[in-house]
């Protein structure tokens, strides 16, 4: 299912290769309906307010829809006890929501071992936030651009460090503070690096950082970390 906003294209897609397959469209095009979900789906979301059920059923209708591509035979997706989807077995994936967009990536686990997406609204992060989000090597480098830039780039380092986490997560399960990785950008390549900060690796966690790439379009910041086989 795609958007009916067709001038957005592929905001996550782009940002990742052939051995993800990715969905993503505009969560609220999705209808309220309980009976696209499995029977655990709909238990994890049957107190939430109205916003938040859409998410998720746009989530997992769009996941269904990755899986079938990939071959695999669509099943549930629930939560689980961290509140993180719970893939089927042979299968790594990700989802991610902004108010006006929704992308799920996923790939079988024999190409890739890992992958973290992420969707934020372009709009300039919150100055007040930058001291619990950034590292001071950030804070450093966000006071050498020139100022109208600096939220704007808080906002892509953010969000690449929401991508490093999920990615990290598929393999230690272990959560982690923003403060774990300090992101540098590349602004000519598109590209970042999260490199973690001495004493924060998990120990499941075999590389010293996490990298991926960024876009910004359509009113909105995408980021992807994807580890491959």
């Amino acid at each position: 299912m795609k958007s009916q906003d067709q001038n957005r294209g592929d905001v996550v897609g782009a940002l990742v290769d052939g051995a993800l397959v990715v969905e993503e469209a505009d969560p609220r095009t999705f209808e309220v309906d309980f009976s696209v979900l499995f029977p655990e789906e709909r238990a994890n979301i049957a107190g939430a307010i109205v916003k938040r059920q859409r998410e998720f059923i746009s989530g997992r209708v769009l996941a269904r829809t990755a899986m079938r591509r990939l071959g695999i035979r669509p099943c549930a997706v629930p939560l689980g006890e961290d509140r993180a989807p719970v893939w089927p077995q042979g299968v790594t994936g990700s989802i991610t929501h902004a108010d006006t967009w929704c992308a799920v990536a996923v790939a079988r686990v024999e190409d890739v071992c890992a992958l973290g997406i992420d969707i934020e609204d372009d709009s300039p992060l919150a100055e007040e936030l930058w001291p619990s989000i950034c590292t001071r090597e950030e804070a450093l480098w966000l006071e050498s651009i020139p100022a109208p830039q600096r939220g704007h780039f808080a906002k892509v380092a953010f969000s690449a460090k929401e991508s490093a986490y999920k990615a990290q997560y598929c393999l230690t399960r272990r959560f982690l503070e923003f403060n774990a990785l300090s992101v540098e950008l590349d602004q000519q390549r598109n590209s970042w690096l999260a490199t973690f900060t001495p004493g924060h690796r998990p120990p499941e966690y075999p590389w010293a950082a996490v990298e991926g790439h960024w876009s910004c379009r359509h009113g909105l910041i995408a980021t992807a970390a994807v580890i491959e086989v």
